[in-house]
């Protein structure tokens, strides 16, 4: 099951390990590392397993995964030459292959039922995002945002159009109503008053300002006494 994850932490993804800057994966990163992930299922599932305390067995064997596959997947990931990521010690190497295998987790798990087939493809999804302005082109969406930004973004906006669908339905049945024949002045006056108050509440409310007299009864509620003087004639 995919986990569900807030927008806080699918907009603020990041974290950096030893001066090293690891974000989740956009889609750009994602096709390049298509290939060595399928390369990668037994080691991936037992990264899996591993709890939030690595042991000391566990440090091992995750040094005994180390490969091309492995080096490819800092690499790209981590945008360092290759060099750089031969200067690290162990335990940075570690942090940082754990880093990127729990911010990518979903796609991950994705990709082992990826043979499900869907109606919405990615042309799609994009479409939709750049259409409403997020993203200053395909490129744009497809190197700087994270998969699970991307796929934020897209559901909010599917859900702000099916939103301004049902308020379209309404104003339109509103209309209907408002247009059709009225047989007297009351029933005239009635449809008005109906569709004017149709139409204010579109519109952001307005605070209004509390009365004199609403002041004075909130106060007494609070159990603070208030004397209303009259005024003496002058």
């Amino acid at each position: 099951m995919k986990e569900q994850l807030s927008d806080e932490e699918v907009l603020f993804s990041e974290t950096t390990i030893n001066g090293i800057k690891v974000v989740p994966w956009s889609f750009n990163k994602l096709f390049k590392l298509n290939n060595i992930l399928k390369k990668l299922h037994d080691k991936l599932t037992f990264i899996n397993s591993i709890g939030s305390k690595i042991t000391y067995a566990d440090a091992l064997r995750l040094i005994s995964f180390a490969d091309n596959n492995l080096l490819e997947v800092l690499t790209i990931t981590l945008d360092v030459p290759k060099e750089k990521i031969y200067e690290l010690d162990i335990y940075t190497g570690i942090r940082l292959l754990l880093a990127i295998y729990y911010q990518n987790k979903n796609t991950i798990e994705f990709k082992k039922k990826e043979n499900k087939t869907s109606d919405i493809t990615l042309g799609d999804i994009f479409s939709m995002l750049i259409s409403n302005n997020i993203g200053n082109s395909l490129e744009d969406l497809k190197s700087n945002y994270t998969i699970d930004q991307i796929y934020m973004f897209y559901e909010k906006c599917k859900r702000n159009e099916l939103s301004e669908q049902k308020r379209n339905a309404i104003t339109l049945a509103h209309a209907l109503v408002y247009a059709s024949p009225s047989h007297d002045r009351n029933s005239s006056r009635k449809k008005q008053t109906m569709w004017d108050k149709y139409i204010n509440s579109l519109e952001p409310r307005k605070k209004e300002k509390p009365s004199h007299k609403g002041l004075i009864n909130a106060f007494r509620m609070m159990g603070i006494p208030i004397t209303v003087r009259k005024r003496s004639d002058q």
